[in-house]
């Protein structure tokens, strides 16, 4: 199961259309339930503009196959075969960023470190869409850190996948990160990314902070 905290059943009242990509891919959402999780769906459902009025949102831009994994951890709380999606996580990222959806960011932060963390330091997997992320995004700066303390950063770096992902400014970020290890010391020394995964996180300033050592059996 997923880990959705309850909600209130008025979340689950009128449903609204979401066309996704050129094709005009068609999901119905409750209303009031991605409203609540999202920033970018609350601005425009509960104006006056004709999106509000009329129920249907376009997304022609967005990648039919993302809004399906969003749509489904609305309601399930985690993603359709979560345990071995690799490609997409840091494009459903994307979305959940410019879609204002922390949660979703959150929980896909979570994925990331728990796949790092679990032995095998499995790093995501870099698309051209990476490079929409803004410098200022946590998301882009746990990425950054996770290839800063790859071992074999250079090989990786030479895979055609991943050079045709990155830009000029991902590269400057891997060695200002690189180098701001090095003059604290902590150049080529573990560090425990599931106890400071918050720091990657987004939360209201109210809100607790993300506590406790990584469990295997426990699923963030």
């Amino acid at each position: 199961m997923g880990n959705h905290k309850k909600l209130p059943s008025d979340l689950y009242d009128a449903t609204i259309t979401v066309n996704v990509g050129p094709e005009n891919v068609a999901f119905n959402v409750h209303r009031g339930r991605i409203c609540h999780d999202s920033s970018y769906f609350r601005d425009i459902l509960n104006g006056i503009s004709t999106a509000a009025q009329e129920g249907i949102v376009s997304l022609p831009e967005d990648d039919p196959k993302i809004f399906e994994q969003v749509n489904h951890w609305l309601y399930a709380g985690r993603l359709k075969k979560e345990g071995e999606i690799d490609g997409d996580l840091l494009e459903i990222a994307l979305f959940a960023d410019t879609k204002g959806m922390p949660e979703l960011h959150n929980r896909l932060v979570n994925i990331i470190i728990r796949r790092y963390v679990s032995g095998t330091k499995t790093l995501p997997r870099l698309t051209s869409k990476f490079q929409e992320f803004p410098s200022t995004s946590p998301m882009r700066r746990l990425v950054v850190s996770l290839f800063s303390r790859c071992p074999n950063l250079t090989s990786i770096l030479q895979r055609e996948d991943v050079d045709e992902a990155i830009d000029k400014k991902f590269l400057i970020e891997l060695l200002v990160k690189k180098e701001a290890q090095r003059k604290d010391g902590s150049l080529g020394k573990k560090y425990d990314y599931w106890k400071n995964r918050c720091v990657y996180h987004i939360h209201d300033k109210d809100e607790p902070p993300c506590i406790g050592p990584y469990r295997a059996d426990k699923y963030p």
